[in-house]
């Protein structure tokens, strides 16, 4: 990956800033696909966002708009600090490294702003995201929030709470690249936080009941394909999950543990949950919500 400029460029994608309204009208459609909404974010704040402190960035095969990436500078509990709202890739060309091209150049930009820290919210029941957030990118997390957005219609969110965690990237850490406080091989071998059993006939699992070692580390389970068991079991299945993941998190997080990696074996996907003593300042959780950070209610 070449940097020049405004634009970064590797295996045939270049990165770069927006800039035209056709531009941000293209953001729009490619987001459609991406997340299967129905309501474009409106050129006129794409452009008020690239002008003022924010990066919208699109990535280009050739001519195509292939993956695309909106963020901003936030400030909260006397933080200043840069917000990733979207990044999304096209369906054909995802698994190619475009979405780590973006969030790299995205770092680099934010590096520039001088900043250390860039935060976005994901869910923590998609393993895809996991992997790449706090797996690939060294993010980690340590506040959970309950039906963040409330109730959405679009295909990934469709008839769920819309649960989110926090991803806190410190761009300036270690971690970026490849550190972590604990290397876990097989997490099988460690203390799990919720108990779960396979579905008879398929691939999928279901939690039984939320357990509260304290160990460290600690594995928590992610469901290994949350779109597939919700198409195969239900929504009710993905509840189940909601629900355990609710009491694990206020358990995880009002002990003092934070995911600091993903890991898998034979199958099954697992957040590593660590109380590391690294200096990792105050969350922004705790400096926008006090006490409560650790459960943010709907």
């Amino acid at each position: 990956m070449s940097v020049g400029g405004d634009e970064v460029e590797g295996a045939g994608i270049i990165i770069r800033r927006l800039s035209s309204r056709e531009e941000f009208e293209e953001f729009g459609r490619v987001e459609m696909s991406v997340w299967g909404g129905q309501y474009p974010p409106p050129p006129e704040l794409l452009r008020a966002i690239a002008d003022n402190g924010g990066l919208v960035l699109g990535a280009f095969h050739g001519e195509k708009m292939i993956g695309i990436l909106l963020s901003f500078t936030g400030f909260n509990g006397g933080r200043i600090y840069h917000y990733s709202h979207q990044a999304g890739v096209l369906a054909e060309y995802r698994d190619k490294g475009v979405g780590f091209m973006l969030k790299m150049t995205q770092r680099s930009e934010v590096i520039k702003m001088g900043l250390d820290l860039i935060i976005w919210t994901f869910n923590p029941l998609m393993a895809r995201n996991a992997f790449f957030n706090v797996g690939k990118l060294g993010a980690i997390v340590r506040c959970y929030m309950r039906n963040y957005y409330g109730l959405m219609n679009d295909e990934l969110n469709r008839g769920i709470p819309t649960d989110r965690v926090i991803a806190e990237w410190w761009i300036n850490n270690k971690r970026v690249n490849g550190w972590r406080p604990i290397k876990v091989s097989d997490p099988l071998q460690y203390p799990q936080v919720i108990a779960t059993v396979p579905v008879e006939g398929g691939p999928y699992r279901l939690p039984v009941h939320v357990i509260k070692p304290t160990s460290d580390p600690l594995m928590l389970e992610i469901p290994a394909d949350l779109l597939s068991l919700r198409d195969a079991l239900g929504e009710s299945a993905v509840n189940a999950w909601i629900n355990a993941y609710r009491d694990a998190f206020d358990f995880l997080l009002g002990e003092n543990y934070h995911a600091t990696d993903v890991v898998s074996s034979n199958g099954r996907v697992f957040y590593v949950f660590t109380r590391s003593d690294e200096d990792l300042g105050q969350s922004i959780c705790n400096m926008a919500h006090g006490k409560e950070a650790a459960r943010l209610d709907d």
